[in-house]
């Protein structure tokens, strides 16, 4: 449970990272079943996820780079900072309206 007492920011980031770390991971392993099947339809799904991160690294390489290692390291970087966003906004929310109920328990 300490983990939930860090601060907003820093737990939207260890938060961001381990979603990443776990889409990869996933991306990756079913990435070396056969491409033609299910694992390819939940590799597109997770490129759509991803769409802003690949649409702002597309600003920085051309679409002829994509395969290089810069395009990869700037592409995850955005990536990350795309669940940050997301993540915070959900730990910001629920942290809100938990605090809410739970001080209304306490003033009844």
């Amino acid at each position: 449970m300490r983990l939930f007492k860090l601060n907003i920011i820093v737990l939207a980031l260890i938060f961001s990272l381990f979603i990443e770390g776990v889409s990869t991971g996933v991306g990756y392993w079913l990435a070396s079943f056969s491409p033609d099947t299910f694992e390819d339809t939940l590799y597109d799904l997770i490129l759509l996820v991803h769409m802003p991160a690949l649409k702002l690294m597309q600003m920085f390489y051309p679409t002829n780079h994509w395969p290089g290692v810069g395009a990869h390291i700037l592409f995850y970087i955005f990536s990350v900072c795309e669940f940050w966003i997301l993540s915070f906004a959900v730990v910001w929310i629920f942290r809100h309206f938990y605090r809410r109920s739970d001080d209304e328990s306490r003033s009844a």
